[in-house]
């Protein structure tokens, strides 16, 4: 929460994490999440999805939903993929998530990729994937890509 604390000290109102899930494998979609939580929620466990069990990733993904001011997931097709290419759909797709956001963040946070909120600062943290936004797009992704 360390970065947090530093922008509500300066006035923020709303804090947005985003993050995306399916970049790396061969088959599935791209699934993006954009998370505000609540300025004095902690949720202990929350990491990298890819760092944490199924199990662990649905009990937190159950208490985030149920605490979050706001959640938008963007699920971007694997023909979308293909026409275009994989960094811009993420960096399209994560805008877009910001955008579809009921709650304007002030500032999102977002692991290392350069992008562009209209309403919102970006800040790209270096090991930012270890937010719930991780766990929400990897939870979502799984449960499509076990229905496939």
């Amino acid at each position: 929460m360390r970065y947090e604390r530093q922008y509500y000290a300066y006035g923020a109102k709303y804090i947005a994490d985003v993050d995306e899930v399916g970049r790396g494998p061969l088959a599935g979609s791209l699934v993006v999440a954009a998370v505000i939580l609540p300025k004095d929620v902690f949720i202990e466990g929350i990491d990298d999805s890819k760092q944490l069990t199924p199990h662990k990733r649905q009990v937190l993904y159950v208490e985030i939903m149920a605490k979050a001011i706001d959640v938008t997931v963007n699920i971007v097709s694997v023909s979308n993929i293909d026409k275009l290419n994989i960094y811009k759909v993420t960096q399209a797709a994560m805008e877009e998530a910001i955008a579809y956001l009921k709650s304007a963040p002030s500032v999102v946070f977002i692991d290392v990729m350069p992008l562009r909120a209209k309403t919102a600062k970006t800040v790209s943290i270096v090991h930012g994937d270890a937010v719930s936004a991780s766990i929400v797009a990897k939870v979502t992704r799984d449960r499509i890509m076990e229905k496939l």
